[in-house]
């Protein structure tokens, strides 16, 4: 399946854990940074939603961990310029959207980290110190 519609098919599972929450779901009309925007009591919370990339690796005890990462800041587009086509990355801003809503297929869940702690990061590895974010609905 095409990285396109698996984005979809996240969002739309988003949107559904979102609303059973008590949000209300809007989805921008053009191009943002952010994929889904909330509103609870009137407030609009800004969401990006992102599927972790699941990597394998056998450890030095010929254990196999799966480890969970994302790559935050940078999007790549390409450009075409007078001498040819172009890949260009460039960065989400600090206040491009509020939530980081990032989905571990494996399990299932989603982790749901203010934009504003992370923004700095290049990369996000899911590890146990970061469950404090799991399902965390409460923002």
């Amino acid at each position: 399946m095409h990285t396109r519609n698996i984005g979809k098919i996240v969002e739309q599972d988003f949107i559904l854990r979102a609303m059973r929450q008590g949000f209300l779901v809007s989805l921008p009309v053009l191009e943002t940074a952010y994929d889904v925007i909330l509103d609870k009591g009137g407030r609009l919370i800004r969401v990006q939603v992102k599927k972790a990339q699941v990597v394998r690796r056998v450890n030095r005890f010929n254990k196999e961990r799966l480890y969970c990462q994302v790559h935050l800041q940078w999007r790549y587009r390409r450009v075409f310029v007078r001498s040819g086509v172009k890949d260009i990355s460039f960065g989400y801003s600090s206040n491009a959207f509020d939530i980081f809503a990032l989905y571990v297929e494996h399990e299932k869940s989603f982790y749901l980290f203010p934009w504003r702690d992370i923004a700095h990061l290049t990369h996000l590895n899911i590890s146990v110190k970061l469950s404090k974010f799991k399902e965390k609905w409460d923002f």
